[in-house]
């Protein structure tokens, strides 16, 4: 409750917490599908919820060595995801901002990005558009007659997205579906 003059205290109770806003960092999930990826000292980008305008700058401080099973929040190791049936795996990420603003507060939400590696002059398309036709990738390009299949090779894979390294060119249109019944499976 509210503290009042008079009010009496147990020894060692709280009674508020002082935090240095001069150094804050975020908490994030990273899949394990990505957290292979990520390394202590990689740049970060981070927009805070509260100032979206504004892209401040972070490093990757720490990266946990364990995950955690994400429907039932169980701490597993590597070996253990292995062999147990796990769900979703999440990895707990700390980034320090290594800016300050006046305006940060804890506890707000933030979108973190966690700058892996720099691509340039590349095609990249949506995962949900690469299909597999025996065994192989392919996408469904909408030309001025209709909807063709074409055969692609792929390169850096992002979280909801690839690069095309081979068989589209810039300005090709990809399809996020595929005819139906014809052999054709999802990524």
């Amino acid at each position: 409750g509210k503290i009042v003059v008079g009010t009496t205290f147990w020894w060692s109770a709280e009674l508020l917490d002082v935090v240095d806003l001069s150094k804050m960092f975020v908490g994030v999930k990273v899949l394990e599908s990505e957290v292979r990826s990520v390394k202590e000292a990689q740049t970060v980008e981070i927009r805070v919820v509260t100032m979206p305008e504004r892209v401040l700058k972070g490093t990757v401080t720490k990266v946990a060595k364990v995950g955690k099973d994400k429907s039932e929040g169980e701490l597993m190791t590597r070996r253990e995801m292995r062999t147990k049936k796990a769900g979703v795996q999440a990895f707990d990420v700390e980034v320090t901002i290594l800016e300050s603003d006046p305006r940060l507060r804890p506890n707000v939400g933030a979108e973190v990005t966690i700058l892996v590696e720099r691509l340039e002059n590349v095609i990249k398309v949506p995962l949900d558009g690469v299909f597999r036709q025996n065994g192989k990738p392919v996408v469904n390009v909408l030309g001025w007659r209709g909807a063709r299949i074409r055969p692609v090779k792929l390169g850096t894979v992002g979280s909801d997205w690839v690069v095309v390294t081979d068989g589209l060119s810039e300005g090709d249109r990809v399809l996020l579906t595929l005819p139906e019944g014809q052999g054709f499976h999802t990524n």
